[in-house]
């Protein structure tokens, strides 16, 4: 089986190592600087910033998702999810529409929005609800009832454990607000 992946930066590279471990043959494409795509092929989107993915998305791009075969449990997943070499998953886990895990990662009772990016190394658990188009940045750890909001950022290595607003980017230990900017 081919899978077309649209992005052939390095986010787009890494999505390839995953389908070949996977057992399947990566198409590499251009992200077509926003261009149509064709409506006859569905991609796996391999650009790593939430808001480009979501904007080179259309009706009707229906991705099969594909996860490393190291991954250890499933989640419920909407089309065109990655989850990369390692990751555990636990039980109560949802992924949102192209979101993308990286490798390393714990997810456990955790509800990720469409179009997020979740770095590798990252722990999320403890019933929590993360918006859409959030970025997770590289060892960061989310516990016990947070809720992110949409477009929130949050920064490597940082713990959170209180809710974040949407459009905020937070850092530190424990996370805190340094910038707010209007989500999309």
């Amino acid at each position: 089986m081919t899978v077309y992946i649209l992005g052939d930066g390095a986010h787009g590279r890494d999505l390839a190592d995953i389908v070949k471990a996977a057992g399947a043959v990566p198409s590499m494409h251009d992200d077509h600087n926003g261009q149509p795509l064709p409506a006859d092929v569905s991609f796996l989107i391999g650009i790593a910033d939430p808001h480009a993915r979501a904007a080179r998305d259309y009706p009707g791009n229906q991705p099969y998702s594909v996860r490393h075969p190291s991954v250890i449990g499933f989640a419920a997943q909407s089309f065109g999810c990655v989850v990369g070499a390692g990751t555990t998953i636990g039980p109560g886990v949802e992924l949102g529409r192209h979101a993308h895990i990286g490798a390393g990662c714990t997810l456990t009772r955790t509800t990720i929005g469409d179009y997020c990016q979740v770095a590798p190394g990252v722990d999320i658990a403890g019933d929590v609800t993360i918006g859409d188009r959030v970025f997770v940045g590289v060892g960061a750890t989310i516990r016990n009832l947070v809720t992110i909001g949409d477009d929130a950022v949050i920064g490597a290595g940082s713990v959170v454990l209180h809710d974040v607003p949407a459009g905020a980017t937070v850092v530190g230990i424990p996370a805190k607000v340094i910038t707010r900017r209007a989500a999309a």
